[in-house]
């Protein structure tokens, strides 16, 4: 069964009234019309929200935060044209997913045009033997705290149609989802979409995931239109996401992260981001930063240890273990350790085991003299 999220299109400016207008949406759950500071009474909270600007700034950002902060997975439709980055950063960081209208135009015009786009993506035309996207897919395309352009061609071959439409200087190297749309006729050839198909898997890094939708909006078969919804993560820090994924291990990963953070070069929001982007906990994170710039004397220690040639394997897993102990090391780390050193995760495991049983032994002893004292 198709799940559809019920989508509220809240125009937020005048430029974005008219947008709304001039669209004539007629499928999504609710249209409004509000001025900024009725977004926190205007909002509801059961419902998808897409909202739409002419413009961004971190002032006006600041004006509806807190009602952003609390909406599931809000889009944010914006022109493309020169934008405050740090507004757009704050949205990415906020988890809002951005899409970008064409600016080669009049401003209303083209946010309507999109508009009209999205409605067709998320509920179709209603055209025979048409099937509509599971919202659920279309949101993992958009992407959360990525930005969204659309690239479109049209004419008589497919395949050409589709190369015209993704011809961009920008490349799709940093493409994290693809939604692809073709509107054709009714009796359009489906080798030839297959093989437009193919052009854009073809294209897009091996872990983008992507998305084919046809509709039949037209009786010409020899004209075909593509529009390519292109999410793209963007990298606003200072190249790490790049280090991030040359590192080998998770413990590497981290570390990228804990030592960005301890330069100063990212704030805590993008450590956030880029631990949720990565798949890292941050109470890991929090733990390897405590272990090597908190406690960093026993870090070195232990460290200096393990690299000791002339320290047996025995004794080296007899130190983690006593590390886990004491500094409350994560387990995940330890695994990294006992990687990167040869040693045995379960020869260490089994070593704390045994001396937390004899840490509560002699406690209980020492309670019973204690008692006996006593009496």
């Amino acid at each position: 069964m198709t799940n559809l999220y019920p989508l509220q299109v809240i125009a937020l400016d005048i430029v974005a009234h008219q947008a709304v207008d001039l669209a004539e949406l007629q499928h999504f759950t609710e249209v409004q019309k509000i001025e900024r500071k009725e977004l926190a009474a205007r909002a509801i909270q059961e419902q998808h929200q897409i909202l739409v600007l002419s413009d961004i700034s971190i002032p006006i950002l600041n004006e509806i935060y807190s009602e952003l902060s609390e909406m599931e997975d809000p889009i944010m439709l914006l022109p493309k044209r020169e934008q405050d980055d740090k507004a757009i950063k704050e949205l990415i960081l906020l988890g809002v997913r951005v899409v970008f209208a064409p600016s080669d135009t009049i401003v209303s015009f083209s946010l309507s045009q999109i508009l009209k786009t999205l409605e067709m993506i998320f509920y179709g035309q209603n055209s025979k033997n048409e099937i509509v996207t599971d919202h659920k897919d279309i949101y993992t395309v958009l992407g959360k705290s990525t930005v969204t352009e659309f690239y479109e061609s049209d004419g008589d071959n497919m395949s050409t149609v589709m190369m015209n439409a993704l011809n961009t200087p920008k490349g799709f190297s940093d493409v994290t989802g693809v939604l692809a749309l073709f509107e054709v006729s009714e009796d359009y050839p489906i080798i030839d979409v297959a093989e437009a198909m193919d052009i854009l898997e073809e294209l897009m890094p091996e872990e983008c995931g992507i998305i084919f939708e046809t509709r039949n909006t037209h009786n010409k078969n020899d004209y075909v239109k593509i529009i390519c919804m292109v999410s793209h993560h963007i990298d606003f820090t200072k190249g790490l996401q790049k280090q991030i994924n040359n590192a080998e291990s998770y413990l590497n990963k981290a570390s990228v992260i804990i030592d960005a953070a301890y330069e100063g070069s990212i704030t805590y929001e993008e450590v956030q981001y880029l631990a949720a982007k990565n798949n890292i906990s941050i109470k890991d994170l929090d733990t390897l930063y405590t272990i090597v710039y908190v406690d960093t004397a026993d870090t070195v220690k232990l460290m200096r240890l393990l690299r000791d040639e002339s320290i047996s394997i025995e004794e080296k897993e007899e130190a983690v273990a006593l590390a886990l102990m004491e500094t409350s090391m994560e387990s995940n780390f330890l695994e990294e350790l006992a990687l990167t050193h040869k040693l045995s995760m379960d020869n260490i495991m089994a070593i704390k085991e045994h001396k937390s049983s004899e840490g509560e032994t002699n406690e209980t002893i020492q309670d019973k003299e204690s008692s006996t004292q006593t009496v």
